[in-house]
């Protein structure tokens, strides 16, 4: 077991006033149940307690690796108050059940948010008209980690999306998300700034093994058995903001803990390039670090 401090990564953007949204584990830790249920596979979830990063940490997250051709990056934004009313108007978040979601998500009017959603968000996409909605999620409330295998009946913690079946080497090119939170409350994200070859390089895996087919949980699992006290980043998503994040790339999950209200929230995969004006941006970085030496 090595230990390491937080790396240069990924690069996060915040919107103006999303102060404080940012916080870091204690690295992670393997479980034998999670959710009240036992794990069929090795699970690793993160270790609390939850802390503030530092100054100098979060310079390290706001200024990471400046190429984002393969979508390297997290953005948390507000979602447009016209497209915010759309939803408004549906109210997905006072659905009861999925079957009630399901009713809703039928109708002209959530079609068309989701028409004018989706045409919004193009204006950000790097390759147009590649966009893919998912199904409206809808998930239970205070789970420190959410994400469920329906087949095998087990949550699955720290993970990998794969619905782009792209090899390990090809994970770069793979869509992006944007996911929306149509829920009363905060969700968050849990998520490590570096990407599956981040991870590959770190733990003494070549370019030749990365070039050859492989099961990435040869790399997933060594990374968590050999960095588990690197920490893990917990990014609060309010309702009605939305994330954008590579989540073919990067180790993540979703999080509800301490929320008393369902989980309700969109997904679209495409090819988005980060919607902040990078001057601006720029500015904000820096009385943003400014705040946090005080």
């Amino acid at each position: 077991m090595a230990d390491i401090l937080l790396q240069k990564g990924l690069r996060i953007f915040l919107e103006k006033g999303m102060l404080n949204r940012i916080q870091l584990s204690n690295g992670v830790e393997c479980v034998p149940a999670l959710n009240g249920m036992p794990c069929k596979s090795p699970v690793y979830v993160a270790r609390k307690p939850w802390r503030k990063p530092s100054a100098e940490e979060m310079d390290l997250l706001m200024s990471g690796n400046e190429n984002h051709e393969n979508f390297y990056f997290v953005s948390l934004t507000s979602i447009p108050s016209y497209i915010k009313k759309y939803f408004e108007q549906i109210n997905l978040a006072d659905c009861k059940s999925v079957m009630d979601i399901n009713r809703i998500t039928q109708t002209a009017s959530y079609k068309k948010a989701l028409e004018q959603t989706v045409l919004y968000y193009e204006k950000f996409a790097v390759e147009k008209n590649a966009a893919i909605p998912h199904q409206v999620y809808f998930g239970e409330p205070n789970l420190p980690h959410n994400t469920f295998n329906k087949k095998e009946n087990f949550f699955i913690g720290m993970h990998l999306d794969s619905w782009e079946q792209k090899s390990n080497l090809e994970r770069p090119a793979a869509r992006n998300r944007i996911c929306i939170n149509l829920g009363k409350e905060p969700r968050w994200l849990l998520f490590y700034n570096l990407s599956y070859t981040d991870m590959a390089n770190l733990t003494g895996f070549d370019g030749a093994f990365l070039q050859q087919p492989h099961n990435m949980y040869e790399v997933l699992y060594k990374f968590f058995g050999l960095y588990n006290y690197y920490p893990v980043i917990k990014l609060q998503i309010n309702p009605y903001e939305a994330y954008i994040a590579p989540t073919e790339n990067i180790i993540h999950d979703g999080c509800t803990e301490g929320t008393v209200h369902k989980d309700v929230n969109l997904a679209i995969r495409g090819y988005y390039k980060m919607p902040v004006d990078k001057p601006a941006l720029r500015g904000f970085r820096n009385s943003l670090i400014g705040l946090f030496k005080k």
